[in-house]
């Protein structure tokens, strides 16, 4: 219902019934008359307020939006919170979805993981070849011959293996090109 631009007050109970009849609620002249003096509704000047007006309105004749033989305030409540209650299973739903793109961000997919797998495979394989080969003549030397000194000879080849793990640490990436290679 829409309030009159200036007026709170309605004149007498005339302007006030045709203020009714203006927002589409049908009330005759007669009922209106008698209602004003049930509820009270005229003040000792003969005028009635607005605020009277519209609780009579909600009261006695329950129309507007909601139609007839129903309660507005309540079903104005209904309406904030069912529609708080929808906000909040948006909210929900969203946080849901960001919670499932964070989660499909931490996972590698399967390709990626052995490309990955390969080249550090063939990084370790070609540093230890390099390592070994450097250490070689000292392995050679070190055992003169005699088996007795293998315990030189796993020293030093343990000792290439941290060698070559640290050299790739110390690069810091990891990369490799995937050639055949020919043992002959």
């Amino acid at each position: 219902m829409a309030e009159p631009r200036a007026q709170q007050v309605f004149k007498n109970r005339k302007a006030a019934h045709l203020y009714l009849l203006s927002e589409s609620i049908q009330v005759g002249q007669t009922k209106f008359y008698d209602d004003c003096g049930r509820y009270n509704l005229v003040q000792p000047d003969k005028s009635i307020l607005l605020a009277d007006l519209l609780a009579y309105v909600r009261a006695e004749h329950k129309q507007g939006p909601a139609g007839p033989g129903r309660d507005l305030g309540a079903e104005d409540r209904q309406r904030k919170i069912d529609e708080l209650d929808l906000r909040e299973k948006e909210l929900k739903v969203e946080k849901l979805e960001r919670e499932k793109r964070n989660e499909d961000r931490k996972w590698v997919e399967r390709d990626k993981v052995y490309q990955r797998e390969g080249a550090l495979v063939a990084t370790l394989m070609n540093e230890l070849r390099y390592q070994i080969k450097k250490v070689s003549p000292l392995v050679v030397s070190a055992c003169h011959g005699e088996p007795e000194r293998s315990i030189e000879v796993a020293n030093l080849m343990e000792r290439s293996v941290f060698d070559a793990f640290q050299a790739i640490y110390e690069r810091g990436e990891i990369s490799a090109d995937f050639e055949e290679e020919n043992d002959e």
